[in-house]
């Protein structure tokens, strides 16, 4: 019974940092779209495989950079 827990456990782990993930790129999907207009087929690619940092990133970018292009620069 405690690997069926410890299973349990794990896999809502995973759920909430999916669910966390999911959150921030919707957010940052609707501040780009916004801000910018049309999001190319570049930015959507970036934003589908990037990860949670990386959004977290990009979504404080977003509010001090002027393009597109800029938001997604390497730091």
């Amino acid at each position: 019974m405690p690997y069926v827990n410890r299973w349990k456990v794990e896999g809502e782990r995973t759920g909430v940092k999916k669910g966390k993930k999911e959150g921030k790129l919707e957010l940052l999907s609707m501040l780009l779209l916004e801000k910018f207009g049309q999001l190319p087929a570049w930015a959507l690619k970036k934003l589908e495989s990037a990860d949670l940092p990386s959004l977290e990133t990009w979504a404080k970018a977003v509010l001090r950079k002027n393009t597109l292009e800029e938001v997604f620069a390497p730091n």
